[in-house]
């Protein structure tokens, strides 16, 4: 520091601090010493100028960085308020997709307890067309007992009417032979009559034995 800021005079100092009793060179000794401590600390004016303007220049430059902060501050409440907005749409929207879903949810449960209805309906019905294909298996097991029994009846009236056409063959030859026997002994009408009724009868059993057939 400068010694323009004030003039020190260390003679003067001396002198007095001789006259209140201490040795010259002491006096001396203490004087330089106030003097460069007064020196090394005290401010010049030119000091506190310098100090002023870089005081000035940080200040200016905090000045900057305030306006800095203050648009940056306003730009992030902009971009806030618009992730805010945002936000709100998006709530709103979510909100209203929620909604949809309760309602479609809700849709969906009406739907399937329906369902359930028919499925249990179905369930009866399928029951009942069991228990109805189970008589109609029991009604064809009869029918087909019965025609069986019916085959084994139409077997035996076969065998019968064989034995019956059989025998009626031996009887037409019987008849035949009589016939030829009576033939040869009748001469007169009544023979012929008798010839007739024979061969009437004889008619009749041939026609029996077709309609047989």
């Amino acid at each position: 520091m400068a010694n323009t800021f004030m003039k020190f005079d260390t003679l003067a100092w001396a002198k007095k601090l001789e006259k209140s009793g201490i040795p010259p060179q002491q006096a001396e000794a203490q004087v330089e010493l106030i003097f460069r401590i007064v020196d090394d600390n005290v401010c010049t004016k030119k000091d506190l100028q310098d100090s002023e303007g870089r005081v000035a220049v940080r200040l200016k430059e905090l000045d900057l960085k305030i306006e800095e902060v203050k648009r940056e501050t306003t730009e992030i409440r902009k971009e806030t308020a618009e992730i805010k907005k945002e936000t709100t749409e998006v709530r709103t929207e979510i909100i209203k997709e929620i909604e949809e879903v309760k309602r479609k949810t809700e849709e969906i449960k009406k739907e399937t307890m329906e369902i359930r209805k028919e499925i249990e309906g179905l369930k009866k019905e399928t029951t009942e067309i069991r228990k109805e294909i189970e008589g109609l298996k029991k009604e064809t097991t009869e029918i087909r007992k019965e025609i069986e029994g019916l085959k084994k009846e139409t077997m035996e009236i076969r065998k019968e009417i064989v034995i019956v056409k059989k025998e009626l063959i031996i009887e037409i030859e019987k008849i035949k032979e009589k016939i030829e026997k009576t033939k040869e002994a009748l001469s007169d009408k009544l023979s012929k009559w008798i010839f007739c009724t024979v061969t009437a009868q004889t008619a009749v059993v041939l026609v029996a034995v077709k309609l047989m057939h």
